[in-house]
């Protein structure tokens, strides 16, 4: 294992794919946990800098005059009574800057990261069982039930997702991100299909499978412990 690990990090586009999904996954799993800026919170001026430096320069400055204050609080209580007024704190962190509502892009970035990657993992998983399911059972059995399922998967390639994203949105009052997977999922499995169709064409008739039919396994058993492997 270790030696394959360091075949592949030698590989420049295998270390950038790497660093990727690390990003990505910082985004989702622990930026949330260091920092709860709500994405919606219009906190910050219209298309503000990014402000780092600003905001560090900014504490020191509030350290040394919140000391200043207190000190010079102190004196003046002792002599006359008199409070002084405290300035405000430093303004909102903004690492990134801000859009033209005056929300943080960071915070924006992290919240669509973690719908985006939800919305893939769910279409995917939906698009893998029917792409699977269609392609294992058309590839299998063939004849009729295999044209029927091709007629199927050719008339899903030719409907372009989106249109039907787009419908779907406009007809259900719900506009979620589980509405979007779905629609993404449903629309994305033929050439899954397709694919799996034709694997398992050119393996319903190897030894290893005209053996399990010999020895009277069902068809789901044969399927799934003999060609889906």
């Amino acid at each position: 294992m270790g030696h394959l690990l360091k075949i592949a990090f030698k590989s420049g586009k295998f270390r950038l794919g790497f660093v990727t999904i690390l990003t990505l996954l910082f985004m989702v799993v622990f930026y949330p946990v260091f920092d709860h800026t709500d994405p919606l919170s219009m906190d910050g001026a219209m298309f503000e800098p990014p402000n780092l430096h600003e905001y560090l320069m900014g504490q020191r400055e509030q350290e040394r005059e919140t000391q200043a204050a207190a000190d010079e609080e102190d004196e003046l209580l002792s002599q006359f009574g008199m409070e002084v007024v405290k300035k405000d704190a430093p303004k909102t962190l903004h690492i990134l800057g801000t859009d033209n509502f005056g929300r943080d892009v960071l915070a924006e970035l992290a919240a669509g990261t973690r719908t985006s990657l939800t919305i893939g993992l769910l279409a995917g998983v939906i698009a893998t069982i029917i792409g699977l399911s269609i392609g294992l059972t058309a590839g299998y059995l063939g004849g009729q039930v295999d044209n029927l399922l091709s007629t199927v998967t050719n008339i899903f390639i030719v409907i372009p997702s989106f249109v039907i994203l787009v419908l779907v949105s406009v007809s259900l009052k719900s506009r979620s991100f589980l509405t979007t997977a779905l629609v993404i999922g449903i629309t994305a499995w033929p050439w899954t299909a397709r694919s799996v169709r034709a694997q398992t064409t050119s393996l319903r008739n190897r030894d290893h499978v005209n053996l399990s039919k010999l020895s009277g396994h069902s068809m789901p058993r044969i399927i799934v412990r003999d060609i889906l492997p």
